[in-house]
């Protein structure tokens, strides 16, 4: 619930994630124990063992306080822990694991009598629901835009990763900020989706667009 309120507030959840973890005020928090919370937001989510875990935080980490790190990120946020293991269990009753739109993936190696084999289907299973669901966004925003468009001259490229790259037609930089709304309206959730715009004569040389 803390870091739903914390979208819901428009904060940074990272921080959040900080003064929770560490029993700090979030205006005492540093950018250490920011840089710890960021990465086991995305680690924990993602099935990264404790292992991977010390990789990533780099030299003067050992695989023993990683796996600390990620018990103490459990232990203040129980309800996480709860729902990655559910979605696991899912995957292994049934075979596969589906996005908030009910797309479905499957994992035949979840049973697989190799354990590195096993292991690995486990954290994809993890990680499908959240990577998939984000990737439902963007597709039916890319669908909602297109229509929005309609017969102007503006062109809509290509998707990299969760951005959409655009070549608006002089005099059609109106449609910006439909655009931004149709992305951030795709797919209701409980938390609220931020789009930011950029406008440039090229990828390279864009400049932040003001939107109300």
């Amino acid at each position: 619930e803390k870091l739903v309120e914390a979208f819901q507030q428009r904060v940074d959840v990272h921080t959040v994630t900080a003064s929770l973890m560490f029993h700090v005020e979030t205006a005492q928090v540093t950018k250490e124990q920011r840089r710890l919370a960021k990465m086991l937001n995305y680690a924990v989510r993602y099935g990264v063992s404790d292992f991977g875990v010390a990789q990533q935080l780099g030299e003067g980490f050992v695989v023993k306080q990683s796996k600390e790190l990620i018990d103490q990120y459990f232990e203040r946020f129980p309800k996480i822990k709860a729902f990655t293991e559910s979605v696991v269990a899912e995957a292994r009753s049934k075979g596969y694991t589906t996005t908030l739109r009910g797309r479905r993936r499957y994992f035949p190696e979840i049973h697989a009598a190799n354990r590195n084999e096993r292991m690995y289907a486990e954290r994809q299973a993890m990680n499908a629901p959240i990577q998939g669901a984000a990737a439902d966004l963007v597709k039916l925003a890319m669908i909602n835009v297109r229509r929005q468009l309609g017969s102007s001259s503006t062109r809509m490229l290509f998707l990299v990763h969760d951005e959409l790259v655009f070549e608006i037609a002089q005099g059609e930089e109106h449609l910006i900020e439909p655009i931004r709304r149709e992305m951030e309206q795709a797919m209701p959730i409980d938390v609220p989706i931020e789009v930011d715009a950029k406008l440039g004569p090229n990828w390279n040389e864009m400049t932040a667009v003001v939107l109300p």
